[in-house]
């Protein structure tokens, strides 16, 4: 026992990690994360495997690496990225041996003593809410989310068939696709800062300069403006998928999407996209007639959206009606240090 106290009570200190570890760096924080999902995902088969650490390497090399060691001992590993206004921690955790016993928050303390002395006003990351222990230490250490960030919900096509059917058509919804490639971007982006800025002008300036929650819009995307008579309330992004028909809805923070008002938008979906089956579709190489031959075929609707309106959709639709995966919920937390 004393031995266990004594071993205890050594200071603990943070290395910085060469390039010449990046290997071994990233293998530790595989092992950190490994209850992940994302890293579980990746480790379903060796092919996964072998390109997520490629990948998660490449990653790492970019940033400011730190490991937290106490004598020979490693207890976790920390990787910071500089942006404009903040450090964004891309990587951080303690080995599980370790776990509740303070570490944790040192890592957290450092970081934020790293950013004063780096002249940058936020500490800011992305945290899964599922996990209860880490949400509530950040939460204790003054950061906060605004409920920033996108999460996949599934609409089940079989149950959605009779509300449809039965649909009262009230407010008229049309989709105007956008061809121009810098308007397809700009109309995106603007839909994306209007949510964020709904809930935090703060983190709306933060995301705009860090480009934090930033997300790489393909060319071959086809964006969709979302409109009520003339007035445009949002966009949708047709994102390829050779199953299940995949968008990603972006919409005015006023809009409450009532159900009838979201089962007149499937509507709207359904007849542009769904080809009927005795009608010969277009040549699959375009990218209307995938969307067409999902719309027809696949069992489920997916959409990306914003953790505020799926919430909402899940309150007026009910489980029957919606699948959703908690472990893909993941915010943006962050906390002004300077």
């Amino acid at each position: 026992m004393k031995e266990k106290e004594a071993t205890e009570d050594l200071p603990v200190k943070l290395k910085r990690v060469s390039f010449l570890r990046l290997l071994w760096f990233t293998r530790l924080n595989m092992e950190i994360h490994k209850k992940d999902p994302i890293f579980k995902k990746a480790l379903a088969s060796r092919w996964e495997k072998f390109k997520f650490t490629m990948s998660f390497c490449w990653r790492l090399a970019r940033q400011k690496r730190f490991i937290l060691v106490r004598r020979k001992d490693v207890i976790g590993a920390l990787s910071l990225e500089k942006r404009k206004l903040s450090i964004f921690i891309y990587a951080i955790g303690i080995l599980p041996s370790f776990y509740r016993q303070g570490f944790g928050t040192k890592l957290m303390l450092f970081t934020e003593e790293f950013a004063k002395k780096n002249r940058r006003k936020f500490v800011c990351f992305s945290v899964l809410l599922e996990n209860i222990p880490a949400v509530s230490l950040y939460k204790k250490l003054g950061y906060h989310s605004q409920g920033i960030g996108l999460t996949l919900i599934r609409f089940l096509r079989r149950k959605l068939s009779k509300s449809l059917l039965s649909l009262q058509e009230t407010t008229p919804i049309s989709l105007y696709r956008l061809s121009n490639p810098a308007k397809k971007r700009a109309e995106t982006f603007h839909w994306w800062y209007e949510e964020i800025a709904a809930i935090s002008e703060e983190a709306k300036q933060l995301c705009i300069a860090d480009k934090l929650l930033d997300f790489k819009l393909k060319p071959n995307w086809d964006v969709y403006q979302i409109k009520t008579g003339e007035e445009t309330v949002g966009v949708l992004v047709n994102i390829p998928s050779s199953y299940i028909p995949t968008l990603m809805l972006l919409s005015s923070p006023k809009a409450t999407w009532t159900k009838n008002c979201f089962l007149m938008l499937l509507s709207v979906l359904q007849a542009k996209f769904q080809t009927p089956q005795k009608e010969k579709p277009f040549p699959p190489s375009q990218m209307n007639s995938q969307m067409q031959n999902l719309f027809g075929t696949s069992s489920i609707y997916q959409f990306f959206l914003t953790q505020q309106h799926k919430d909402h959709l899940l309150s007026v639709f009910g489980k029957e009606f919606i699948l959703h995966d908690p472990t893909e919920d993941r915010q943006i937390f962050f906390k002004r240090v300077a």
